[in-house]
C-alpha cells in the first residue's frame, strides 16, 4: 500500500514510488536484519530476555516513526518512511533467535515455519484487504492507522515475553574453533 499511498497523497508516479519503496524496503531487509542480529547478540550477552526486549523496544519505537511518515510533507516524508521501515526490520533476527531459544532443539525447523506462517496468515494474507476496505471508506492514512495498532501490540508481546525467556545454559559455541581444532 505505500507505493499507492504515495502515488495518491504525495503525487508520486507509481513506478517512481514502487521504486522507492523498494529500495526502502531491500536495504532495510538487509542492513537492519544484520545490525538487529548483532546488537541482540551484544544485549544477549548482559541480559537472557535481550532478543525479546529488544524487538519490543524497536516496533513500539517504530510506531510514532510509522505515523510520521504517514502524515510528513515534503523532505521529511522519506526520511520517516525509511526510519519507519528500519525499526520495523531491526527485530527480525533477534525475533526469530527468540523463537529458537524457546524450544527444544528437535523442534525448532517446525517453529520457526509456524512462526512464519503466522506472521504471513495474520498480517500479509489479509491486511491488503482489511487496509484496502477502511481506506475505500475513509482514507488511506486511516487505514494505515491499523498498522500503527498492530505495532504497537506486537511490541507489547515481545516486552511481555521478555520475563518467559528462558535463561540458555553455557556458553555460545565458537564454531570456528570447533571446525579448525584437532
Amino acid at each position: 500500500w505505500i507505493p499507492t499511498f504515495l502515488f495518491r497523497v504525495h503525487g508520486y508516479s507509481l513506478s517512481r514510488a514502487a521504486i522507492l519503496f523498494g529500495i526502502i524496503a531491500g536495504s532495510n531487509g538487509i542492513g537492519a536484519t544484520l545490525l538487529g542480529g548483532w546488537i541482540g547478540d551484544r544485549l544477549h550477552e548482559r541480559h537472557h530476555g535481550a532478543y525479546y526486549a529488544f524487538s519490543g523496544v524497536a516496533m513500539l519505537l517504530a510506531v510514532p516513526l510509522m505515523v510520521l511518515a504517514i502524515y510528513a510533507r515534503g523532505g521529511l516524508l522519506v526520511p520517516a518512511m525509511f526510519m519507519a521501515v528500519f525499526m520495523v526490520l531491526i527485530n527480525t533476527a533477534p525475533s526469530n533467535t527468540a523463537v529458537v531459544n524457546s524450544v527444544n532443539a528437535g523442534i525448532r525447523s517446525t517453529a520457526l515455519a509456524v512462526n512464519t506462517f503466522l506472521i504471513h496468515a495474520l498480517g500479509d494474507a489479509f491486511s491488503p484487504t482489511i487496509i484496502g476496505w477502511v481506506s475505500d471508506r475513509s482514507s488511506l492514512r486511516t487505514a494505515f492507522g491499523l498498522t500503527f495498532v498492530a505495532a504497537a501490540i506486537s511490541g507489547v508481546f515481545f516486552l511481555v515475553g521478555t520475563r518467559f525467556a528462558p535463561r540458555l545454559v553455557g556458553r555460545p559455541v565458537d564454531t570456528h574453533a570447533e571446525l579448525y581444532a584437532e
